[in-house]
């Protein structure tokens, strides 16, 4: 959501903004960061990659009228999370700092 996600394991917790981009609609958009969230780290991608990557593609989904016009291809993903590194800034609380 706009609020960006949060992402628990047992050590701690994970913030990533959302990415502010123009909204045309909303469908699909939990669909595309949770599939490709899972997808990621079902692959042992790290996490703090692959919530990187499920920001990139839920935002490309909601830049667009339909649920399937913006979803990313795999190289698109990556190219697009590889230049969000630098911009989104996940924030990280570890279990005792919560």
């Amino acid at each position: 959501g706009k609020s960006g996600a949060y992402v628990s394991s047992p050590t701690g917790l994970l913030h990533c903004p959302a990415l502010p981009v123009p909204v045309v609609g909303t469908a699909g958009a939990g669909d595309a960061f949770s599939s490709t969230f899972s997808a990621l780290v079902a692959q042992s991608t790290a996490v703090d990659d692959a919530v990187i990557a499920a920001a990139a593609n839920a935002a490309s989904v909601i830049s667009h009228i339909d649920t399937q016009s913006g979803l990313l291809h795999r190289k698109d993903l990556q190219d697009r999370a590889a230049g969000l590194r630098d911009v989104l800034v996940l924030s990280h609380w570890a279990i005792g700092d919560i």
